[in-house]
């Protein structure tokens, strides 16, 4: 994994060493989104992708708008107000997921998408079954 990182790392440098040739300005966050999606995408999913490389990945544009969108609306701004009430507020979170419109459940839908592909994928299987133990 640490190679993996030190790799991320070095596209992380040569994206930015691009950018300050190019002598034009840039926006840091999405600089450090894919950055930050590299390592995630790596990690959690197995995924092979410089987002760096390739800000506008359909997976990276969906986590954008999944995270957007986690604490906003109006049942999330009721929920903050009602935490006295404890669980009388669970349904509130029922009616909000139900009748919601949230970039989290395409996300997921993704998210899901890619584990079953890495579940089906044979190489992957291998490697799961024949990694060696942490301890």
């Amino acid at each position: 994994m640490m190679g993996h990182i030190a790799e991320v790392c070095d596209v992380f440098m040569d994206v930015l060493a691009d950018d300050a040739d190019s002598g034009k300005e840039v926006c840091m966050v999405e600089k450090f989104q894919g950055l930050t999606m590299d390592y995630v995408g790596r990690a959690a999913f197995g995924i092979d992708t410089s987002f760096q490389r390739d800000l506008k990945h359909p997976f990276l544009i969906c986590a954008r708008k999944a995270v957007k969108g986690v604490m906003s609306g109006p049942f999330h701004m009721l929920a903050h107000c009602t935490t006295a009430l404890g669980k009388l507020a669970t349904p509130l979170l029922w009616i909000s997921w139900i009748f919601g419109r949230y970039p989290i459940r395409t996300f997921a839908e993704h998210v899901a998408k890619v584990i079953r592909l890495r579940k089906n994928d044979s190489n992957t299987a291998k490697k799961r079954h024949t990694s060696k133990p942490l301890v």
